[in-house]
């Protein structure tokens, strides 16, 4: 995605192995690669031509830790449910509007789960086969709440779609399957099944956090988006959008709109981006595959690999960002 200029751009053929260097690779035209990284261009690596202009301007995105981006309850897939409030879905919307840790399981064909708390409210929904379609609007909404967690029980196999244009009341904006006002953390040892017909898969406008679990989302529009950040730390995670895979973007403070990968296995198709981030595009590991219509990895500031393995088998731009820095890990680049 293409919202300013960036002034890095790796295109062609490219193959990148970081070997454990104690200084960063850092690439800072289309064609050098300093002597701590291995590189093996089969086909010849081409500059933009779309830029007129240089930025130079100094970063102040800071490069992320894993200790710092995770917190115990978004890895925790533990439930007593002796503790729980056990719901069985017939057909029926509801609204959960108090703390505590709730287990469904069930059908909505056409309707939603609503979480209306208070904004001190921390609240765990554990999906243990469901089936939740709403026709015009999020099959989860969370309207209020300080963080929602949704776990997959066990075996669990879940599904959560919708079937036509989103019809909003005044004052709302809901455009995905899964939506969010605040903070929402996804885990378990189940799947997810997301539908979006229309829209997008799963919005959080503040932090969305994946940290284990599988999931399989088909979305019109974005596949994942977070205003804040899009934050994965494990899981299963196979994503085929319209546009892009995973979209982070806040143009209310350009500290934040960030993507930071420590782990998983994460397969992403794309009209578009198929990692698209304001600020900040960090994977310290994991497993990528990407197939993209554009960029298969694009930062508006620093985009960072520290770790891991991303296979870009198509791309328009392989990767693209103001400031690329390659210090470990493997990378696989087939660009246009």
């Amino acid at each position: 995605m293409k919202r300013k200029m960036a002034s890095v751009l790796l295109a062609g053929t490219l193959l990148l192995t970081a070997v454990g260097c104690g200084s960063s690779a850092s690439t800072t035209t289309g064609k050098d690669v300093t002597n701590s990284t291995k590189a093996s261009i089969s086909s010849k690596t081409t500059e933009s031509t779309e830029s007129t202009a240089t930025n130079t301007a100094t970063s102040t995105v800071s490069e992320l830790k894993a200790s710092d981006v995770f917190t115990h309850a978004d890895k925790d897939t533990s439930y007593d449910e002796s503790n729980s409030k056990v719901i069985k879905l017939n057909n029926e919307s509801i609204t959960i509007n108090k703390e505590g840790t709730y287990i469904l399981s069930g059908t909505i064909s056409n309707g939603q789960v609503v979480v209306d708390a208070t904004n001190t409210s921390k609240i765990k929904i554990v999906l243990n086969g469901v089936n939740i379609n709403n026709d015009t609007s999020a099959a989860i909404y969370v309207k209020q709440a300080d963080k929602v967690f949704i776990t997959t029980a066990k075996g669990s196999v879940n599904t959560l779609s919708n079937k036509s244009e989103f019809v909003n009341k005044a004052g709302e904006e809901i455009d995905a399957v899964i939506y969010s006002k605040d903070d929402i953390s996804l885990n378990g040892e189940g799947t997810l099944n997301i539908n979006a017909v229309y829209g997008n898969g799963i919005v959080s406008k503040d932090d969305l956090v994946i940290s284990s679990g599988s999931y399989n989302i088909t979305a019109q529009n974005h596949g994942l988006r977070g205003k804040d950040a899009v934050k994965i730390g494990g899981g299963t995670i196979n994503v085929k959008a319209g546009k892009d895979a995973i979209h982070a973007e806040n143009n209310d403070d350009t500290s934040k709109g960030y993507i930071y990968v420590s782990g998983g296995d994460i397969n992403l198709e794309s009209e578009s981006d198929a990692m698209d981030a304001m600020s900040l595009l960090q994977v310290d590991g994991g497993n990528i595959t990407i197939s993209s219509g554009d960029d298969g990895m694009h930062s508006d500031d620093k985009l960072i690999v520290k770790g891991g393995k991303v296979d870009i088998l198509k791309s328009v731009e392989g990767i693209e960002g103001k400031q690329v820095d390659i210090k470990d890990g493997v990378v696989n680049i087939v660009s246009s």
